[in-house]
């Protein structure tokens, strides 16, 4: 008998343990729920080197995300990689020493502790005695560089051009900046992008206008052959078509879009695809958005236009985030036909990725 209880103690003590344990684990593996791991956040989870190349996210009791990494792919503690920190690893430890050694031309090149990216960099090889600062076409150190000294002059000769503000340092040329010279106004400025990324950016960004322009006609025809709406959804469909004109008109002015969030904003379940700074535009600066790795891994150019639409509609016109962000073309969950569906950063999304909508 005194064995069944030390057996049952034995049993009831183990689990108690295990239960306790995942309780307080604070690191999981891609999400909060996932794997619960014994470390006590994503930090220390990235450093044991355990982990190479995955996500790691840092979570409450209650399991609420705090913050995620991207573990190292080599699972070192530093190191440069390609693109990503869970991408090939170069074997340097800092992004100069790695542009500087040459052999990496063209390649994105990421500096990571513990998973966490602290800088990035394009790096080519500067030949030959040049000043310091110099404006390439498509890519730093393509061809002859160009004789104006900053973008936007040289925008004005180059339109339609895609250019590139390189400095350089030692035998390499660092890409500071890119800008698309588009319309009557320099209007898209990129930094921290690969070029792949760049191109990417400005090829969806190009594609959402078209877009706007595109269901603001659809809306104008609905109005002209539709006499069966409610005068509360006429109403509302009348705000959609301000929303969307003040929308095509603002996407033809000045701003800029970085490629590298800010710290601990794209991890956890609901991952932002672009962070928007409206601070900026009350200093008087051109307004920015940020994106995170996981937009470049859309694979539709719908999906990436419309998500570009959807953060500049949350500056521009206020809207929230009451539908479901992101949610696709079959089955867009917004708030119903008797609330502010209208006010929706998501429906502006919706009907620029998938048609007019009139819920």
């Amino acid at each position: 008998m005194a064995t069944h209880r030390l057996l049952a103690h034995s049993v009831l003590a183990t689990i108690f343990l295990t239960l306790t344990s995942l309780a307080g684990a604070d690191a999981f593996l891609g999400s909060c729920t996932g794997t619960p791991l014994d470390f006590k956040n994503a930090k220390a989870a990235c450093a044991s080197g355990e982990f190479p190349g995955q996500t790691v996210v840092s979570c409450s009791d209650s399991g609420q995300f705090r913050k995620a990494r991207l573990c190292n792919s080599d699972g070192a503690r530093k190191g440069v990689y390609l693109n990503n920190c869970s991408g090939l690893a170069t074997g340097f430890k800092s992004v100069n020493a790695a542009c500087a050694n040459g052999g990496l031309e063209g390649q994105l090149l990421v500096q990571c502790d513990r998973g966490e990216e602290s800088k990035r960099r394009m790096c080519e090889p500067a030949v030959g005695e040049t000043p310091k600062t110099q404006i390439f076409l498509e890519r730093c150190g393509n061809g002859a560089p160009l004789a104006q000294r900053n973008l936007k002059n040289a925008c004005q000769v180059n339109g339609g051009s895609t250019l590139v503000k390189c400095r350089r340092r030692s035998s390499s040329w660092v890409a500071e900046e890119s800008m698309a010279c588009d319309g009557r106004r320099d209007r898209l400025t990129i930094k921290n992008c690969s070029y792949s990324e760049r191109d990417t950016l400005i090829a969806d960004y190009r594609w959402a206008e078209l877009r706007v322009d595109r269901e603001l006609e659809n809306l104008e025809g609905l109005f002209r052959t539709n006499y069966t709406m409610s005068d509360t959804t006429r109403n509302r469909m009348e705000t959609v078509r301000r929303n969307l004109e003040k929308l095509r008109n603002h996407m033809d002015r000045k701003r800029t879009f970085y490629c590298r969030s800010n710290r601990n904003r794209c991890g956890g379940p609901v991952t932002a695809h672009a962070i928007v700074f409206p601070n900026r535009i009350i200093r008087g600066n051109p307004p920015e958005a940020r994106f995170c790795s996981n937009y470049f891994s859309q694979p539709a150019i719908s999906v990436r236009g419309s998500i570009i639409v959807h953060e500049i509609s949350h500056y521009l016109l206020e809207t929230n985030d009451n539908g479901t962000e992101h949610g696709g073309c079959t089955a867009p969950v917004l708030a119903p036909t008797d609330s502010n569906y209208h006010r929706q950063a998501e429906y502006y999304e919706h009907i620029v990725e998938c048609g007019l909508y009139v819920p």
